[in-house]
């Protein structure tokens, strides 16, 4: 319960949406509530129009809880076990948001936040994230697929790339009218030997087939 706790706060923390001294006061309520009014909040015109970078705090937020809620096989020899080793795809570390992940905790390991220009470099990669500017290359890519334990999110948000093209992504950001939701390949994460939390399974709309 305290863990979950800290879920919903954490969320509320990195969304920009209270204050730091409101932290430790938050109630539990539903979590599908608290996502919810998060991402509407953030995606309002008026929000948007004024705080360009508001909606990259509340991505980057979900982000850091996909990490927490997944778990991975023994690390691999290229990889150090008391890291996670997150990578953005063709896109440097510019965004403060994105930045900002760096150092933070989850499971006990550290998240070291990095650039790959190309998939023969993510070996060493438990996470890929591939913003909307970056899809179409990835795409290119990863043909004929990616059958690593990378945790691979993508942002869908702005996208039409077809559900098709993105068998090999594991969880997608998506746009529900006037909220963010996210998608799950839960096929896709059973093959390459992810565990994907029950409680994160449970918030979204799986595809590529399987149950819970």
């Amino acid at each position: 319960m305290k863990k979950w706790n800290l879920f919903i706060a954490y969320v509320f923390k990195q969304s920009g949406l209270i204050k730091k001294s409101s932290y430790k006061n938050i109630s539990l309520a539903p979590l599908v509530l608290i996502i919810t009014l998060i991402t509407e909040l953030t995606l309002a015109p008026n929000v948007l129009a004024q705080t360009p970078d508001h909606l990259d705090r509340v991505k980057a937020a979900f982000i850091v809880n996909f990490i927490r809620y997944t778990t991975w096989p023994v690390p691999s020899k290229d990889q150090k076990k008391e890291q996670l080793s997150l990578c953005l795809y063709r896109n440097n570390l510019s965004n403060p948001a994105m930045s900002a992940i760096h150092g933070k905790k989850a499971g006990g390991l550290t998240i070291q936040v990095s650039t790959v220009l190309s998939l023969t470099d993510s070996h060493s990669c438990n996470i890929l994230y591939i913003t909307k500017d970056s899809l179409d290359l990835f795409v290119d890519e990863i043909q004929p697929g990616l059958n690593k334990p990378i945790l691979t999110i993508a942002d869908l948000t702005d996208s039409e790339l077809s559900q098709a093209r993105l068998e090999d992504i594991l969880i997608s950001l998506v746009r529900k009218k006037s909220s963010i939701g996210f998608q799950i390949n839960l096929n896709k994460s059973r093959q390459v030997g992810l565990i994907l939390s029950s409680k994160l399974l449970k918030l979204a709309t799986i595809v590529g087939g399987g149950s819970l």
